[in-house]
């Protein structure tokens, strides 16, 4: 079991108030020795100054270590919400590049990356507002979830863009078929005040290689692809170069 680690907040504060006794003690004594020389009002005047000083700084301790306290509290309630997008509760951009960072390939295994980007998204804020569009995107943000394996990471890097993050590939094929699930999940209807309405997801697909890894680079490459894809019409999923000669490859 662990040993109990000192408080060096608790000792400094235990200090000052021991410093303020000491003090007080040598008043009061300094106090009652002279008392024959002082009449009874200075002696007790500076007997109240002294429980003054006393609860004075008592106090200040008191506030410093009750707002340390609730800074300390407000701090750990932000932690959680820094890298994560507060509207749909998914990763930010900062903590998807944190992740894929700490998260590497390793051996006969790569990773894979999803670049969506939501089709008629601009219809919807411009019909209904944009509270309606806040809307439709936590439940792409839940289909999105949905959608991925476990350990896959989910991010919402702005508007309406999102990215998945694969970190363990065996199978470039598994890449694609989250991709396909993304497409098939997000075109479902969702009831928007009372009314049906549909988004679609153009999807860019990338993957690392041994001598080629780099969230950078595969951030740029699954976006080349996405603009591909949303060339080719809505609901599309397009891979890149590399990943489909490895899609050709594994089906031989």
């Amino acid at each position: 079991m662990s040993r109990p680690q000192p408080n060096p907040l608790g000792a400094a504060i235990g200090l000052v108030l021991a410093l303020a006794v000491v003090g007080l003690s040598v008043m009061v004594m300094r106090v009652l020795d002279e008392g024959e020389h002082r009449t009874g009002s200075s002696m007790l005047g500076l007997l109240v100054f002294a429980m003054l000083t006393v609860i004075a700084l008592t106090l200040g301790i008191a506030m410093f270590v009750g707002g340390r306290r609730k800074g300390l509290a407000a701090m750990k309630r932000l932690a959680p919400a820094v890298g994560h997008d507060p509207l749909t509760g998914l990763c930010n951009r900062a903590q998807l590049i944190r992740v894929a960072r700490r998260r590497r390939p390793q051996k006969d295994r790569q990773v894979g990356l999803l670049f969506v980007d939501l089709d008629g998204f601009a219809r919807i804020n411009d019909r209904f507002g944009r509270h309606a569009g806040d809307d439709v995107l936590k439940i792409v943000a839940d289909r999105l979830r949905s959608a991925v394996r476990a350990g896959d990471v989910v991010a919402r890097i702005g508007g309406d863009e999102f990215v998945i993050l694969l970190p363990s590939v065996d199978d470039p094929r598994d890449i694609v078929a989250v991709g396909e699930r993304v497409v098939s999940g997000v075109a479902e209807s969702s009831i928007i005040e009372g009314e049906a309405v549909v988004v679609g997801a153009s999807v860019g697909a990338a993957m690392s290689a041994p001598d080629r890894f780099g969230i950078d680079v595969l951030l740029r490459e699954a976006d080349a692809a996405l603009q591909a894809a949303k060339g080719q019409g809505e609901g599309r999923l397009v891979a890149t170069p590399a990943l489909s000669r490895e899609l050709v490859d594994t089906a031989l």
